[in-house]
């Protein structure tokens, strides 16, 4: 979530496509430095008229037809590998790189990520987790509008090792529960995604992949 952002020009060009308004009347504030800026998306802060503060995932632009280039260099790898190095064809590489096609345009589609995240909270009954609201008539294919968290990441815990037994424990029986119990759970878990809020619960964000 540290790459390198794009302009804040774009991001309201973005947010202006997809609701056919300008941004003031869709959140009348709106902070121009992202938050957090990953490969897909950057994160940005703001406020509903309502006065809910809010954070904004929005799109980088052209990335589908990216993604779409860089998946065809990997299909020709894997279909030259096949081809010139039969003992590596018992791994399937081609159908290694189809079911990589297929989660990354799953993540594309902000729409089912909104899905995912209300299937979730919808599912989850643990006091101790939390799984952000999300805020539909905010969201588009390329536009997602979520709680803003207020706490820490869990990869920051770790890095400044301030982690805790209680913090692994609940993380770790809440993927068993979502898992083995509810049928639905969060298939990206990694501490970048990961918040511990200020009240302590464990909260998941990026809701791009679920199993």
């Amino acid at each position: 979530d540290k790459v390198r952002e794009f302009p804040f020009s774009e991001v309201k060009q973005i947010i202006e496509e997809e609701f056919k308004k300008p941004l003031n009347q869709i959140f009348p504030y709106f902070e121009k430095k992202p938050i957090a800026s990953a490969s897909v998306a950057q994160v940005h802060r703001a406020r509903l008229v309502s006065g809910k503060e809010v954070a904004v995932k929005v799109q980088r632009p052209n990335i589908q037809e990216l993604i779409d280039t860089d998946l065809d260099l990997l299909f020709l790898i894997a279909h030259t590998l096949e081809k010139r190095f039969p003992e590596i064809r018992k791994y399937n590489p081609i159908n290694i790189i189809k079911e990589f096609a297929l989660w990354t345009h799953r993540e594309l589609d902000f729409l089912r990520e909104a899905e995912n995240a209300i299937r979730l909270k919808k599912a989850n009954h643990n006091p101790k987790v939390r799984i952000p609201s999300v805020y539909m008539s905010y969201c588009s294919n390329r536009v997602l509008t979520l709680d803003f968290i207020h706490g820490e990441k869990l990869s920051t815990l770790i890095k400044n090792n301030r982690h805790n037994k209680a913090i692994v424990e609940t993380y770790f029986f809440s993927i068993l529960e979502q898992a083995l119990l509810q049928g639905l759970f969060h298939a990206d878990p990694h501490p970048g995604n990961i918040f511990i809020a200020k009240d302590g619960k464990l909260v998941y964000l990026d809701f791009g992949i679920v199993g």
